[in-house]
């Protein structure tokens, strides 16, 4: 059936749920297939969810991200990938510079749900770092555990501007103070 239509030559919203890991090789094949009959994907909505208990390593992540490479994407969704380090966030913002939404989702073992909310293995500042090189990046989601409050300023390491002033540097300023006061 692949050899005679191939959706992803026409599709630009595609939202593939409860891939069977057995079938990647063939979503990999697909699309580069379609990008060089077509000239690029049309794609600029991209969402994969794998089946149950299953999960993305990192080489399979690479691959897919380059089997995505002359999608216009804004859109990118990934739910269980099983390696979430920096280098994930890297790839995926040199790749796609533009994207205007991200969601991961990490999945540390097989038997946990695919929304579990769970410790990632990087602080989030490094993170943050990756998240810069987007250029108009408006939505990111994540299933990062946390156990701590954010307020607005933190928010700020996550923007433009991160890394000017020192992370260290958690004084007030004025408009927190007048606030404080209150």
């Amino acid at each position: 059936l692949t050899s005679l239509f191939n959706p992803f030559e026409t599709l630009e919203r595609v939202y593939i749920r409860y891939l069977h890991i057995d079938y990647f090789g063939r979503l990999l094949w697909m699309l580069p297939v379609a990008a060089a009959s077509t000239g690029g994907l049309r794609l600029t909505h991209f969402k994969l969810s794998l089946n149950h208990k299953t999960s993305m390593s990192r080489e399979q992540v690479f691959d897919l991200i380059n089997a995505l490479e002359s999608a216009p994407l804004q859109s990118f969704v990934l739910e269980c990938i099983s390696c979430a380090d920096v280098a994930v966030f890297d790839r995926i913002a040199e790749m796609f510079p533009d994207l205007r939404a991200l969601t991961l989702s990490y999945i540390d073992l097989p038997s946990r749900h695919r929304s579990q909310e769970l410790p990632w293995p990087c602080p989030t500042w490094e993170y943050a770092r990756s998240l810069r090189k987007f250029n108009r990046l408006e939505y990111f989601a994540w299933n990062l555990e946390t156990h701590v409050v954010y307020f607005p300023r933190c928010m700020l390491y996550f923007e433009a501007g991160f890394g000017v002033e020192s992370v260290e540097d958690d004084s007030l300023d004025e408009s927190e103070d007048k606030i404080k006061m209150i």
